[in-house]
């Protein structure tokens, strides 16, 4: 400051005494403006404002006090002569500046991004530090529309009288060329006349078309266009809210959902169910929020089978997010427990489950919310969203999600291992329960070793949630052995090694739905067959 912010005429040079009064210089209008300048020159650095987008991403998130700590902890040298800093390789820094991350140029900075692979710690349920590769930056749409943007523009609007006047004149646009659903034209539209502040009666010009399209549209890349549509323009993710309109669209239009117009309930009930089938496979890590790179890496491709609902007009085609068939499973489970009128599951219901399989231990872990948090407005009871999570991580614990769940279960003292405490706590419950009905069940340790030894786990005696990602059939074999009763007198019947060769032959979740639609239809021929006679 006394280098570049002296005034003529103005000087900082004051004793000791003066110093406190000299303080006030900086609210001199000639100080204030250059400090600020010099300020803003600072903050437009590359370097800089992604450290400022971080931090906000950090705060939004409530982990701020964590990113700082990782700003502020020493950077680890490498090995070299003692009392020599080593040249940095990467960067240069400005000409006299100190050599600082802050004052990386942009070439390095762009050097170190795609190079370097990001690692980010964050903090899990239990206040632990995670750290894990937060993958590639994804590239956002240009704001300046290239020419071939303008040729796809131009053909478009060729082919219209004046500008698009409804939702039908860009459908097969948005299908052939932007790889999406026609069912997310009306919800476009509705982005196009705000953007335009256009009234309905309005077509809305190739000006007003561009200009979304400068922010959100990618040609090639259907899901980076699906996500930069669906989310808020304002965010970096796509949270619930986001998908409502678009999913709204699908429930009023398809022709194989017709029957979700006996009432608005019923509509909102399947909206739900598939919300929360989307989150459960996109959002992995269940933070309420998908981002680019979750719709790139999630099997089933949601992207892929939104666009599949153009091509079926049965709905239960499209199995993997849609299905009313599904919907209709977990809403009868669901109805089945709570009884009618009845919006919420206490405990004492849900141990009515499936004939009463889940162990008393198993049901208090789950109500503990330890595993996961409910939505339910009061404390001690789960709302359908939890349930229907509940009942598809039961019947296919193969999945990712579904492992994460049972792991954060069975883990009592939240180490991120399972040990044989953990594993006993479980099996006495379940070993009471079977001897009082007569079963022999193979003792607790076998079943324990030979799990271990084929993961093979890098600390002995403690499993990762790593090691059961290997071989899902397996994990999914143990956990169902662990909380609940019938299943584990189904597998009592099974070799765990027969189980590692069929890891990847079955959906396990599928089978359910199809065995409980028969069970459903012959009870309802048993019922039909009596009121006849």
């Amino acid at each position: 400051l006394k280098c570049f912010c002296s005034p003529p005429g103005m000087s900082f040079e004051a004793d000791s005494q003066d110093a406190p009064e000299r303080v006030a210089d900086f609210q001199h209008p000639y100080v204030a403006t250059t400090v600020k300048g010099y300020f803003f020159e600072w903050a437009a650095r590359p370097a800089v404002a992604e450290l400022f987008r971080k931090a906000v991403e950090a705060h939004t998130k409530g982990r701020l006090e964590l990113y700082l700590q990782t700003l502020a902890a020493p950077a680890r040298r490498k090995p070299g002569v003692r009392g020599v800093t080593p040249t940095p390789k990467i960067g240069r820094p400005a000409r006299g500046a100190p050599v600082s991350a802050l004052l990386m140029d942009e070439r390095a900075h762009r050097h170190r991004a795609t190079t370097a692979a990001p690692v980010v710690s964050v903090l899990d349920e239990n206040g632990q530090i995670r750290k894990f590769w937060n993958g590639p930056k994804e590239q956002t749409p240009p704001a300046v529309l290239s020419d071939e943007d303008w040729t796809v523009i131009r053909e478009l609007y060729s082919t219209l009288d004046g500008g698009i006047r409804q939702a039908s004149d860009f459908e097969p646009f948005l299908q052939d060329k932007l790889g999406l659903s026609k069912y997310m034209s009306e919800v476009i539209l509705g982005q196009l006349r705000r953007i335009g502040s256009l009234m309905d009666d309005q077509p809305v010009p190739a000006e007003i078309f561009a200009a979304w399209w400068s922010s959100r549209i990618r040609l090639g890349d259907a899901e980076s266009n699906f996500f930069h549509v669906v989310k808020d323009q304002s965010s970096g993710c796509i949270v619930a809210d986001d998908l409502r309109p678009f999913m709204w669209a699908v429930v009023h239009r398809h022709p194989g959902l017709e029957i979700l117009d006996q009432s608005v309930e019923l509509k909102e009930s399947y909206l739900d169910t598939v919300l929360c089938r989307i989150f459960y496979f996109c959002d992995r890590f269940d933070s309420k929020r998908i981002h680019l790179r979750d719709l790139r890496q999630t099997r089933p491709s949601l992207v892929e089978c939104w666009r599949k609902l153009d091509e079926h007009d049965d709905i239960n085609d499209a199995r993997d997010y849609f299905c009313y068939l599904h919907f209709h499973i977990i809403l009868c489970k669901f109805r089945e427990l709570v009884g009618d009128g009845d919006t919420l599951l206490d405990r004492d219901r849900l141990m009515m489950y499936n004939g009463f399989s889940f162990s008393h231990r198993c049901v208090d872990r789950i109500f503990s919310e330890e595993a996961r948090k409910f939505t339910s407005p009061i404390p001690g009871t789960m709302s359908f969203e939890d349930f229907a999570h509940l009942i598809m991580s039961d019947e296919d614990k193969t999945t990712e999600t579904s492992l994460r769940f049972w792991f954060k279960i069975v883990d009592l003292d939240g180490d991120g291992f399972l040990c044989i405490h953990d594993v006993r706590w479980f099996f006495e419950e379940q070993l009471g329960r079977a001897n009082s009905m007569g079963e022999v069940v193979v003792p607790l340790h076998s079943y324990f070793e030979q799990l271990h030894d084929m993961l093979r786990p890098a600390s002995p005696g403690k499993i990762a949630l790593r090691d059961f990602m290997k071989y899902p059939r397996m994990a999914s074999a143990f956990f169902s052995m662990l909380v609940s009763l019938n299943k584990l007198f189904e597998i009592e019947s099974q070799d765990l090694f027969s189980l590692k060769r069929q890891a990847s032959r079955f959906n396990d979740w599928d089978m359910f739905c199809q065995q409980e639609h028969e069970r459903m239809l012959a009870n309802q021929g048993e019922e039909g067959a009596t009121e006849e006679y």
